[in-house]
């Protein structure tokens, strides 16, 4: 039995050439983790070997990771310690190794269609079709661009959709950054100076697999993919979770005053296999973010925390209230770390702090059920979910395009069913149809009777009526006695006469032939003569309808002789004067009166037999 997908949410996190999936049950009561997945996917598209598509390659070009693109201000930087920024990416400018997957771009973004498949495949089979899908891209595939506008052109722009309009203009005029509208999320930032509005401006990269992976399954027919909610970056993302992990934070108890309340600052670390993601929040709203490519997960604590401090005074932010971490790699022991470094603030683990009850596999660690990029997967199902408790804590943030949110109508029936349910359905109309059409006649035969009886509603005696109908019974019964009497006297009366004119016709109608005797035997006439040839004889047969009883054949001087014997059959007829009062009484009877009608053609003379009528009928 499968369970409700309204209420399933299946957050993918895509890093590098990883999948991290979590799949969470989020209801009005709690939000519960289900299952967690773990996927490694190559480059289908991209012309590289197996070596070259592992997390150690290195670009023989010694081209530049271009990966994370994240521009500052219009002066390029986000402070003026250039000695800090050179140290940090002096790996990536000089083609060293940087610990992430180099794709070819020549050959267009890589999809993990049949990562993603699998991943939804095993939802399956565990009885939870179709979750809702929630997309988080690492900053490798996104791109980051910081936008400065004076305040006053945004003010002028009422409505968030003209405020939009006016941001992506100047992306795109300032900037040159060619991207679609749509696929464009701005991240509002703290004002900078002389309080200017400053926005992070996120867009996909070039190298973004989810979009060509939703593509491509939306494409084939044969898929039936899930409701797709959006794609997440991990800046926003963690934004969000930093919000929600810190709800009722120590800063916002009554215990502080007013002021210190409203300048806490909350620190987001996120340190991955191969670069480690560093925001600065200010009262929840981003001031600055990093993107630190030389340190990983695989570095020491000491190594993290002493990098943060380093960008903390170079931003000169003010003292750390919060710090929310992520890491690949032992989440539990850098926030030792952390607290030792950050003594006066609250560090907490994202795996800690994200609202839902976990339920691990038996082989699975309960303290890192989530942690690092699955803690990330998990946070956008819970984003996903839109849970009125925390729904306005994330930024509204989806960099897909508007076809790949769409989903296609798919039949729930085969086309067998609905063929089936269209004939039965032909069936019930067409005998609804018969049963109302053979109504209508039923009232159309009642009105007419309705009518009869009131153009015959005279009133007439039982006794008159009795009367009318003994009088014309006995009419019919005189008339039936003497049409008797007729017959006998009529019938056979002129059969002889008839018979020889017929005979003398036919024997002059063929030649050579006479009749030399006649003689009648019952209902026929039996003739004998001689003709000149056989076919003579044949003929007057045919011709009186007789049959040939003799035949035989002599010669009288040397001239052939047939003498035969032929029975002729006897037409018993009506004579005409018969015939004649017959059709006059059919006439007196037709024109009788309507009252003894149908009475009259109830027990109207019977006619004569049809021996007796021939063709003529009487």
């Amino acid at each position: 039995m499968s369970n409700q997908s309204d209420d399933l949410f299946l957050g993918v996190m895509v890093v590098g050439n990883t999948l991290h999936a979590v799949l969470l049950r989020s209801t009005a009561r709690d939000t519960s983790v289900l299952r967690r997945f773990t996927r490694q996917w190559g480059t289908h598209f991209a012309e590289t070997t197996p070596d070259e598509a592992g997390p150690g390659f290195q670009d023989d070009g010694g081209e530049e990771d271009d990966f994370t693109n994240i521009q500052f201000g219009d002066e390029g930087g986000m402070g003026g310690n250039d000695m800090f920024l050179g140290s940090e990416f002096e790996d990536a400018s000089s083609g060293g190794d940087l610990g992430t997957p180099q794709m070819s771009t020549e050959s267009g973004p890589s999809s993990f269609v049949l990562e993603l498949d699998d991943i939804l495949a095993e939802c399956r089979d565990n009885g939870y079709e179709n979750p809702t899908l929630a997309f988080c891209a690492s900053n490798e595939y996104v791109e980051q661009t910081e936008l400065t506008l004076p305040s006053e052109d945004l003010k002028s722009s009422e409505g968030s959709s003209r405020r939009r309009k006016q941001l992506y203009q100047h992306l795109t005029e300032e900037h040159a950054v060619g991207v679609e509208r749509e696929r464009v999320a701005f991240l509002p930032m703290t004002p900078g100076a002389g309080e200017q509005a400053r926005y992070l401006a996120l867009h996909p990269g070039v190298e973004d697999p989810i979009t060509p992976t939703l593509r491509t399954m939306r494409e084939e027919n044969s898929r039936n993919l899930s409701p797709i909610r959006f794609m997440d970056t991990e800046t926003s993302l963690y934004v969000g979770l930093a919000r929600l992990a810190f709800r009722g934070s120590p800063f916002e108890d009554e215990e502080r005053d007013e002021q210190t309340a409203a300048e806490g600052n909350t620190l987001i670390v996120g340190a991955g296999a191969e670069d480690t993601l560093v925001t600065f929040l200010e009262d929840g709203t981003p001031h600055h973010t990093e993107m630190l490519q030389s340190l990983s997960a695989f570095d020491s604590a000491e190594t993290i925390c002493s990098r943060v401090l380093l960008l903390q005074d170079e931003y000169g932010t003010g003292p750390i209230q919060q710090v929310l971490l992520l890491s690949d790699e032992d989440e539990l022991g850098l926030v030792d770390s952390f607290e030792m470094f950050f003594p006066d603030a609250r560090v907490e683990a994202l795996q800690t702090t994200l609202p839902a009850l976990v339920q691990p596999r038996e082989d699975d660690d309960a303290e890192d059920a989530l942690g690092g990029p699955a803690g990330a997967a998990a946070g956008a199902a819970v984003r996903a979910a839109d849970d009125e408790r925390h729904a306005h804590l994330f930024e509204d943030v989806n960099l897909l395009p508007s076809e790949v949110m769409k989903r296609r109508f798919r039949m729930p029936i085969s086309w067998q069913n609905v063929a089936v349910l269209a004939m039965l359905f032909l069936t019930v109309m067409f005998f609804m149809w018969r049963f109302f059409d053979q109504r209508n006649q039923m009232d159309d035969a009642r009105r007419e009777l309705r009518r009869y009886r009131q153009a015959n509603a005279e009133q007439v005696s039982p006794q008159v009526l009795q009367a009318r109908i003994d009088s014309l019974e006995s009419t019919a019964e005189g008339l039936h006695k003497s049409l008797d009497v007729l017959d006998d006297l009529l019938v056979g009366s002129s059969q002889w006469s008839r018979a020889m004119e017929k005979t003398a016709r036919e024997v002059a109608a063929v030649e050579g032939i006479w009749v030399e005797s006649w003689t009648p035997q019952g209902s026929e006439l039996t003739l004998a003569g001689n003709a000149v040839g056989r076919d003579r004889v044949v003929g007057l047969a045919e011709r009186t309808n007789g049959s040939i009883e003799k035949l035989t054949f002599s010669e009288i001087r040397d001239w052939p002789v047939y003498s035969f014997t032929l029975n002729v059959p006897l037409e018993q007829k009506l004579p005409r004067a018969a015939r004649y009062l017959r059709q006059r009484m059919a006439a007196r009877r037709d024109t009788s009166s309507s009252g003894g009608a149908s009475l009259t053609k109830q027990r109207s003379v019977p006619a004569a037999p049809a021996s007796l009528d021939g063709s003529d009928g009487g």
